[in-house]
């Protein structure tokens, strides 16, 4: 992490913005039994970098006070193994490049039976950003269903996130669309969306 990184967070920090920063962590985390972070043939994480991410967000938050009243669901998950070709092998022109990797796949237990992890849009938890919240969760371009960082981090919490992401454009557009659906949570002192308002 180069210093003006650094020093942005400290601002956020002083401004009560609890920060994570996944550099140092993914760093350690490089070489893992389960395979490596980021996708050899696609520029976003593996589903290794999904369960990693998941667990310091869950890790992150867990003794949150109000987190215990949030109702919890029932999550089941299956594993399967499958051939991907992402858009670095695209880029390459290799697109007709395989990689094969495992996939947890998380789905709700309902009374109608087995549904895929879906946006919740009263959730205290908002994950907001780019194509790496869509990456394994979306399907078609995004090389899978289901064992994405949503659906990962539900499995941690027992609830989902409210999803909000823009593939292929960074942060900018996502905050825009989040801006844009005027919930009331967004103008409430202190904002927030959790009982203490906090942001993280």
């Amino acid at each position: 992490m180069d210093n003006v990184d650094a020093q942005f967070y400290q601002v956020l920090r002083e401004n009560g913005v609890s920060v994570l920063d996944f550099t140092p962590v993914f760093l350690a985390h490089r070489v893992e039994a389960g395979g490596p972070l980021f996708c050899k043939t696609d520029t976003h994480w593996s589903e290794q970098g999904c369960l990693l991410t998941a667990q310091l967000i869950a890790d992150e938050i867990k003794a949150r006070p109000w987190l215990a009243n949030v109702p919890k669901r029932n999550y089941e998950t299956t594993t399967s193994a499958a051939d991907i070709s992402g858009d670095l092998a695209g880029m390459l022109g290799e697109a007709g490049t395989k990689e094969k990797l495992t996939f947890t796949t998380v789905q709700e237990r309902t009374a109608n039976g087995l549904l895929p992890v879906d946006s919740w849009r009263d959730s205290p938890i908002v994950l907001l950003g780019d194509s790496h919240n869509l990456i394994l969760h979306g399907g078609d371009d995004m090389l899978f269903a289901g064992a994405g960082l949503l659906d990962h981090l539900a499995l941690r919490l027992g609830f989902p996130a409210d999803l909000v992401a823009v593939r292929g454009s960074g942060a900018t557009p996502a905050r825009k669309n989040l801006a844009q659906r005027k919930d009331s949570f967004l103008a409430q002192e202190g904002g927030g969306r959790s009982p203490d308002g906090e942001f993280l």
